[in-house]
């Protein structure tokens, strides 16, 4: 079902996937460096890139740390767990980055 930013919609088949927490919710260095460790051990996917010219990515998914993100961004976020953030690279080759960028 439907919740926060999650929508069953965008479910798609993916392989390698894992996941690393703490069920007593307990922020630690550990978790992320344990699914770094999980990634890196993958045989394909993010771990290895299964086009050569074109990898296929990975993620890791974090905890947003608001109070911090409310104190430094200097526009008005919506409330927690209304909005999301994350990383994006794009290609190197100013065409190819152009055309994601449109």
């Amino acid at each position: 079902q439907r919740q926060g930013l999650y929508d069953p919609r965008n479910e798609s088949d993916a392989c390698g996937v894992g996941a690393v927490m703490d069920l007593q919710r307990r922020e630690s260095r550990k978790i992320l460096t344990d699914a770094r460790d999980m990634v890196v051990r993958m045989a394909h996917r993010g771990a290895k890139q299964a086009n050569e010219n074109d990898g296929d990515g990975v993620g890791i998914m974090l905890s947003l740390p608001d109070e911090y993100f409310r104190a430094v961004t200097v526009f008005e976020l919506p409330p927690f767990g209304g909005y999301g953030v994350g990383n994006i690279f794009l290609p190197q080759q100013t065409e190819k980055r152009d055309d994601c960028i449109k």
